[in-house]
């Protein structure tokens, strides 16, 4: 009776199906209806994380594992107010969710876990458009 070799081919699926931040903004007028500003603060958000083993011979396996995570996030942007208590924005966030380590057991002949480490970041620009109720301006 010969050994027999199992080849196993694991894919990996990860998204972030939601998230959102509570922030600070601190600034400075470069004219009086442009305000540059930094902003920083607390993120969250769930990951979705789906792992695949399949292997020549079996049914493939699959593990889903939904985490809702806390981390922070930094960024800038620029709003300018362009009257009747109107502004407009463009912002950039840096979000960083820590570093998801998982192990996954499979329930494949010759597979007893598989480890897999990430980090959940995200570049995020945004674009608004914000109305100032009874005000103008800054």
């Amino acid at each position: 009776m010969g050994l027999r070799h199992l080849c196993t081919t694991v894919t990996t699926d990860h998204k972030l199906e939601w998230f959102g931040t509570s922030r600070s903004r601190l600034g400075f007028l470069a004219t009086p209806n442009l305000l540059l500003y930094g902003t920083g603060g607390v993120a969250y958000g769930q990951t979705k994380d789906t792992y695949t083993a399949a292997a020549a011979g079996f049914a493939a396996a699959v593990a889903t594992v939904k985490d809702v995570r806390a981390g922070w996030t930094v960024g800038g942007g620029i709003e300018g107010a362009f009257g009747g208590g109107w502004s407009a924005k463009v912002e950039y966030l840096y979000m960083d969710l820590g570093k998801l380590e998982q192990t996954i057991t499979f329930p494949l002949a010759g597979i007893t876990a598989a480890n897999f480490n990430s980090r959940v970041t995200d570049n995020i620009v945004r674009v608004g458009l914000n109305y100032k109720w009874g005000g103008y301006g800054y």
